[in-house]
């Protein structure tokens, strides 16, 4: 394993995942459109060899996987936003689809694909713990995106059932630097403004780093045709927002989101995007999601890959400082260090 290609890679899991690829001496391929940003690999741009491409365009991604010896597919949309519907299709479903079609086409020795812990079943009993055995059900309450990342998965096990050596990781919250107004990170500037409400759910929670070296070790691995799901901890949304507003030194959120808070706030921001023509940022379906209490389990990541994950306290107040070293640097991201 050699020459792998990376998607992603301008991303928050893909920057990360790109440095560890290249900490262990892989020769790294990486898609980015003209229109990307490098900040998240500034300091490493110049060792990666850029397709420069959409990854739904079928022809060029053909000629960037040509040769390839593997594949790591970070790549995705992550919406809630009703009107993104056919860009999820499009990105999650139909773009891994290609990959994996010309993975095979061209005899590329493995496919790790990441996916997410909103593409698994759930349990009606919330006391009971989510492993990869879980078996999905058309019958539960699921946000399009992770509908969409479960079919995605289907195009990887088809790959697998065709010939292709393939993994599916599901990370759980993923947590760490990065743009601190895309994805998880900007939660530590909505912190940092202070907002009062927490969801009332649970869900697990890993650190990047952890996830960037899990597909590192999925990829060199002879595992095939295996889910493994990526999670340090399980904790409620109020300790992670507690926590994050204590590295902040900001207040910790007081008021729990009720039925009627959700309803007003999901008015509330459906105003706000119209009136501002700006995507939508609040949705019944994502606020009801977070309302769930939700247990992953990560002993199958420890015993196959033999991971031993940082702490979230940790990460949460790393990231904190982090946070602040950027605004004080007038930088609009930060970068935690592989270690």
């Amino acid at each position: 394993m050699h020459k792998i290609l990376l998607t992603g890679a301008t991303g928050f899991l893909g920057s990360y995942t790109a440095r560890v690829l290249l900490n262990a001496g892989l020769e790294v391929h990486a898609i980015m459109r003209k229109s990307s940003s490098l900040k998240m690999v500034d300091d490493i741009q110049d060792k990666i060899h850029w397709h420069t491409h959409d990854i739904c365009d079928y022809v060029d991604m053909e000629a960037s996987i040509d040769g390839m010896d593997g594949i790591v597919h970070c790549a995705a949309l992550v919406s809630f936003d009703p009107k993104d519907k056919p860009n999820l299709i499009k990105y999650n479903i139909e773009a891994t689809r290609d990959i994996v079609n010309l993975a095979l086409m061209y005899g590329t020795k493995k496919l790790v694909y990441v996916s997410s812990i909103a593409a698994l079943g759930r349990y009606t009993q919330t006391e009971k713990v989510i492993d990869e055995k879980i078996e999905w059900s058309d019958g539960l309450e699921h946000t399009f995106y992770g509908i969409s990342k479960h079919l995605a998965e289907q195009e990887v096990w088809r790959g697998q059932a065709e010939g292709l050596d393939t993994v599916i990781i599901n990370p759980s919250l993923i947590m760490g630097a990065g743009h601190w107004t895309k994805g998880t990170p900007a939660i530590y500037k909505r912190v940092s403004g202070y907002n009062p409400f927490y969801p009332t759910g649970s869900t697990g929670v890993v650190d990047v780093r952890d996830v960037a070296e899990i597909l590192y070790k999925a990829l060199i691995s002879d595992i095939s045709g295996e889910r493994i799901i990526a999670s340090s901890q399980n904790l409620t949304y109020k300790s992670i927002l507690t926590t994050v507003a204590e590295a902040l030194d900001k207040k910790s959120p007081t008021i729990k989101l009720s039925g009627l808070l959700i309803n007003t706030l999901t008015a509330l921001d459906f105003i706000r995007a119209k009136l501002l023509g700006q995507p939508r940022l609040v949705t019944k379906e994502n606020l009801k999601s977070s309302a769930r209490a939700s247990s992953y389990s990560n002993e199958k990541s420890k015993e196959l890959l033999s991971h031993s994950y940082r702490s979230i306290d940790a990460i949460l107040k790393e990231t904190g400082d982090c946070y602040l070293q950027s605004i004080k640097g007038g930088y609009d991201y930060g970068i935690l260090p592989i270690n």
